[in-house]
C-alpha cells in the first residue's frame, strides 16, 4: 500500500504539474525554452510529460512536476532577443576606434533591428592590467538569431584581423640570476 501510495504520488504531482502548463502557459509547442538544465524547442506538453527537441536533435522527455518546481527560460516568448559579444583586445588597442567599427558592422547587418540601435562598451578590465573587454550588443528576431549570431562573430574575427588588434596575453618577467641577487 505504501508503495503504491508513493508512486501515485509522484503521478499526481506530474498531472497537477501539467494542468499547471496548461492553464498558466509559460510556453507553447514549438518555443525553444531551457527547465534546468535542459534546452530545447517544445514538441508536445502531455498530461505527464512535456517532450523537447534538443539542438542535437536529442528527445528530452521532463516531468511536469519537474518543470512547475525549476526555472524555465522561455527564448521564444518576445519577438527579439539580445546578441552579446564579448571581445578581449590588448591595451594598446584604440578602444573607441573599434567599437566605432563593431558599430558599423552591425548597423550593416540587414537582419539586426534597428530599434534599439546596436552599440558597443568597454564591460571589464582583464586582470593584471593585460587587456580590456569590449561587449557589442544588438537585437535580432528571434528566428534569426544565431544566423547573425554567428555572422557577426566571423565579421568581429576578419576585422581584428584586419586592422591587427591583438588579444591580450600574459607577460612573463624573466629575470637573471645576477638580478635576484643584487639588494
Amino acid at each position: 500500500g505504501l508503495g503504491i501510495s508513493l508512486a501515485l504520488k509522484n503521478n499526481m504531482a506530474n498531472v497537477a504539474g501539467g494542468i499547471q502548463i496548461v492553464l498558466t502557459k509559460p510556453f507553447l509547442i514549438g518555443d525553444y525554452v531551457e527547465i534546468g538544465t535542459y534546452a530545447g524547442t517544445v514538441t508536445s506538453i502531455d498530461t505527464m510529460f512535456t517532450t523537447l527537441l534538443s539542438v542535437n536533435r536529442q528527445e528530452i522527455v521532463v516531468p511536469n512536476a519537474t518543470i512547475i518546481s525549476e526555472v524555465v527560460v522561455n527564448y521564444s516568448k518576445e519577438k527579439s532577443r539580445r546578441i552579446q559579444i564579448v571581445l578581449s583586445v590588448s591595451n594598446t588597442t584604440d578602444v573607441k576606434a573599434f567599437m566605432n567599427d563593431l558599430v558599423q558592422i552591425m548597423n550593416e547587418e540587414a537582419l539586426l533591428l534597428k530599434d534599439p540601435a546596436p552599440y558597443a562598451r568597454v564591460s571589464a578590465f582583464l586582470p593584471n592590467g593585460n587587456g580590456i573587454n569590449i561587449t557589442a550588443f544588438a537585437f535580432a528576431p528571434v528566428e534569426h538569431y544565431w544566423d547573425i549570431l554567428f555572422s557577426l562573430n566571423l565579421k568581429f574575427q576578419q576585422l581584428m584581423q584586419e586592422k591587427q588588434i591583438q588579444q591580450p596575453t600574459d607577460a612573463l618577467s624573466i629575470k637573471s640570476v645576477e638580478d635576484l641577487q643584487k639588494p
